[in-house]
């Protein structure tokens, strides 16, 4: 398995405070948010990033929000049923599982991400403290190269899930009793420059009520002229806590 990258913590103001317990926290747990067609989760987040070129920046607290409309749109081989708007990324839902098919519309004929495996977004599946699940596919799109030009690339995707076990959790809407999961997710995409990125996140979960707080991690690395070697990276991290 590829290497977990650091973590790093923001932390989250607390403008109300209160405790939000669920009786289905001393069972296995899942990692499962209904989204029904309008729902609109709102975020206090920041971010900080850095790369090989010696470039940083930081921005946050801010509030964002993402908002979720039903859909019925065939993206090749897979149909969406729901869209996260503010973002591009296309969902399908099934009883047990709400993959993402695509960041971005191919139709655009623009930069896009297209799962041909569909990646898990929330699941239902039931995981003990410290138990996994992992899932892996295919995905293609097109980035944009200098110049406004794109290209095709293809590459292959993991990820894992891990249940951590309870927190107690402060954010700006409260206090929360949730379920800690853990994501390591590793993927791959070429041709030429040969791309490799890493995201590790934490999601908090109150099972089947609401996502309280997220944080993420990533690191990216181009290896230009395919000799093995790294020749540009990137890092940043991101939390965003339910406000």
């Amino acid at each position: 398995m590829a290497r977990i990258a650091r973590f790093s913590y923001a932390v989250c103001t607390v403008a109300l405070s209160f405790l939000f317990t669920s009786a289905s926290l001393a069972a296995g747990s899942t990692m499962w948010v209904p989204i029904p067609d309008g729902t609109t989760w709102t975020f206090q987040t920041s971010r900080q990033w850095d790369n090989s070129d010696g470039n940083s920046g930081s921005s946050g607290p801010t509030i964002e929000q993402a908002h979720f409309e039903s859909v019925d749109l065939q993206i090749f081989d897979h149909r969406a049923t729901l869209a996260h708007i503010n973002s591009g990324h296309y969902l399908t839902e099934t009883p047990n599982v709400i993959f993402t098919i695509s960041d971005g519309d191919p139709r655009d004929n623009e930069r896009y991400e297209y799962y041909i495996d569909p990646h898990p977004f929330m699941t239902k599946d039931v995981l003990e403290v410290g138990q996994s699940v992992s899932y892996s596919g295919q995905w293609r799109g097109q980035w944009e190269k200098p110049g406004g030009v794109y290209e095709a690339w293809t590459g292959e995707w993991t990820t894992t899930y891990t249940n951590m076990g309870e927190e107690e959790v402060l954010t700006p809407m409260g206090t929360f009793r949730a379920v800690k999961f853990k994501e390591v997710e590793n993927y791959t995409k070429s041709p030429n420059p040969n791309h490799k990125t890493t995201l590790t996140s934490n999601r908090w979960v109150v099972e089947g009520v609401a996502l309280v707080k997220i944080t993420e991690h990533w690191s990216g690395e181009n290896d230009f002229d395919s000799d093995g070697t790294s020749d540009w990276w990137s890092t940043g991290h991101r939390s965003a806590c339910r406000s």
